[in-house]
């Protein structure tokens, strides 16, 4: 009597997980795809350093919880239609580290940092509706875990619902 019971909810959990992570994969997908379709123009580094901050904001009502991180801190300068922008945003996904397991900048952040010397010329990615908002980097993929975890799921609600069929026939 149980078991009927069981399989039902694993099965209906099982496809809402699945079609909420594959409705998360989908939105990662369509943002990265709109990210790389920015129009692009060349600018310049302004600023470029490691530094300790507080890990940014998800949301605008989201805190960090006093979490400090290594990050990035670039500062760069384009022109679009005539008209000069700076930005500081790195990438849809900007490098960081933890400073609890840190105490100092990892080799990797560091050379990472080296990419983006003072005064070289970087390729901005920009909203062409608001121009002020721009990127350096796109890094694709984040969809990819999320399809994963959505696929497993739905083989455990097919699973479920199987097994469930296959008890009900026979009887």
């Amino acid at each position: 009597m149980l078991l009927p019971k069981f399989l039902l909810a694993t099965g209906t959990l099982g496809l809402a997980s699945g079609l909420g992570l594959g409705y998360v994969a989908w939105r990662l997908h369509q943002t990265e795809q709109t990210l790389l379709s920015r129009p692009t123009v060349t600018g310049h580094v302004l600023v470029s350093a490691v530094e300790a901050r507080p890990a940014p904001a998800v949301s605008a009502t989201a805190t960090s919880q006093n979490h400090m991180y290594w990050q990035l801190t670039l500062r760069y300068a384009y022109d679009v239609d005539g008209r000069a922008y700076t930005a500081e945003r790195l990438s849809n996904e900007p490098p960081m580290e933890n400073l609890d397991r840190h105490d100092r900048p990892s080799q990797a952040l560091t050379q990472y940092l080296q990419r983006y010397p003072v005064g070289s010329a970087v390729q901005v990615r920009y909203d062409p509706d608001r121009p002020e908002r721009a990127l350096l980097e796109v890094v694709t993929g984040a969809a990819r875990s999320f399809i994963l975890s959505a696929a497993v799921a739905a083989l455990v609600a097919a699973c479920a619902w199987g097994l469930l069929l296959v008890r009900g026939s026979s009887r």
